[in-house]
């Protein structure tokens, strides 16, 4: 029950996110987000409930891919793996080269380990944008430029996985002091 609970709570984050970026303005997969907040939203996601979440990321991103982004902008199959299977993947694959690397303190003491959390977020940006960009490459729909395609998701993850992840944790005491 609480692992279910935990998924519902990791999709209505994710989902909250991509609300966020899809009010501010246009938004498709050559061009990306310069403030892409659901990479935040994920891995804050991961560091909460762990692993075990994964089921709510995939839904949360399919959910979007369907409804919000009509068929990944058209993309079909290519878009759906890139974007679902490989964007729900991507932090968990960093989470485990920086357990490798014994990079992976991300809570101490009770304490936030800022430091992991931010090079967390780094490397899922790189591990995102460079997985998609590989996916896309050849099956995109749209005519992109590959320098913007990888300048734009690679800093609009790691902003907008910053930008999320550091209000979160400093928002979190609010709804999380004893009365």
């Amino acid at each position: 029950m609480e692992t279910i609970k935990h998924n519902i709570m990791a999709v209505v984050l994710m989902l909250s996110a991509y609300f966020m970026i899809d009010s501010v303005g246009r938004l498709s997969l050559s061009e990306g987000s310069v403030l892409f907040l659901p990479l935040g939203a994920q891995v804050l996601a991961y560091l909460i409930f762990g692993y075990r979440v994964l089921p709510g990321i995939v839904a949360a991103n399919f959910l979007v891919g369907c409804l919000l982004w009509n068929d990944w902008f058209g993309n079909g199959f290519y878009g759906f793996f890139g974007h679902v299977v490989f964007g729900s993947v991507a932090p968990i694959m960093a989470i485990y080269l920086m357990r490798s690397m014994h990079l992976s303190d991300f809570f101490t003491a009770g304490q936030v380990n800022f430091r992991h959390i931010i090079f967390l977020i780094l490397l899922t940006a790189l591990i995102s944008t460079l997985g998609k960009f590989f996916i896309y490459t050849n099956h995109i729909v749209e005519t992109f430029d590959p320098v913007h395609f990888l300048w734009v998701h690679l800093v609009g993850g790691m902003l907008g996985g910053l930008v999320f992840v550091v209000l979160a944790l400093k928002m979190l005491p609010l709804f999380t002091r004893s009365s």
